[in-house]
């Protein structure tokens, strides 16, 4: 299964990947974690806050914690993830838990947001591919993450499309009642407050590809940039203002 959080704000991130892990952890799985050191520190956080032991969990090796730009300069050639060592160095990784005797295994990794962020989409969309193949392979939970900011109209041409095909689920860790609660302002706001504007939402999201679970929200939104650009920016504005206002 391959699960993807899509964040603004690191503390909402870092609260949805501690659960991830203190899920793992309390059901005898081994959790690996790629993440950046300023993201583990808030994610450590909230793990001893609830009376997790990281410090034992990591010394029995049924947790992993890697440093999320250190195993990627290891993946990298001519700018694109090679695919022979991004197996060999992930690998190494899961055979260390395994050994320990972990037999079921979580990750978190950011690996493909820090790709992201340096505006290389290819390498990213490269990168999930490849872990694609390593869950289909090992039978391992991956949940990635991807810094997206819900009203930029750039995310709902580039970044989502993207990443809606290599991804069983995308979900976000925001707000969702409040930003649901905006698009739905939104879209009575541009459609008119006399329409089924939960039903119009609806018709939008059945045109997308069935291949990825999104977020209503997303979805009604990256499916109408499809069929109307000019509405969509209307109703993104809206949407922002009413979010940025409740």
């Amino acid at each position: 299964m391959f699960s993807q959080p899509l964040y603004t704000a690191d503390t909402a991130l870092a609260s949805t990947v501690a659960r991830f892990i203190e899920h793992g952890l309390a059901g005898g799985e081994a959790v690996i974690a790629i993440t950046t050191v300023a993201h583990w520190t808030a994610i450590e956080e909230r793990l001893t806050a609830a009376a997790i032991d990281v410090a034992a969990a990591r010394a029995r090796r049924q947790l992993a914690v890697c440093g999320a730009h250190e195993i990627l300069s290891r993946l990298m050639a001519d700018g694109m993830p090679d695919r022979i060592a991004m197996r060999a160095t992930i690998l190494a990784v899961l055979d260390s838990v395994r050994d320990a005797g972990y037999t079921k295994v979580r990750a978190f990794g950011e690996m493909v947001d820090i790709l992201s962020r340096r505006g290389n989409l290819a390498a990213a969309i490269r990168l999930e591919e490849l872990w694609n193949e390593l869950l289909d392979e090992q039978r391992i939970v991956l949940l990635c993450a991807y810094a997206v900011d819900a009203f930029d109209r750039d995310a709902y041409t580039s970044m989502l499309p993207s990443i809606g095909h290599v991804h069983s689920h995308l979900m976000p860790v925001e707000d969702s009642e409040r930003l649901e609660r905006a698009i739905d302002r939104a879209f009575i706001d541009v459609f008119g407050v006399h329409g089924d504007t939960r039903l119009l939402r609806e018709l939008f999201v059945s045109q997308l590809p069935d291949t990825t679970a999104m977020p209503t929200a997303q979805g009604a939104l990256l499916a109408l940039r499809g069929l109307d650009a000019r509405l969509a920016d209307a109703v993104l504005e809206s949407a922002a203002s009413h979010y940025r206002s409740a």
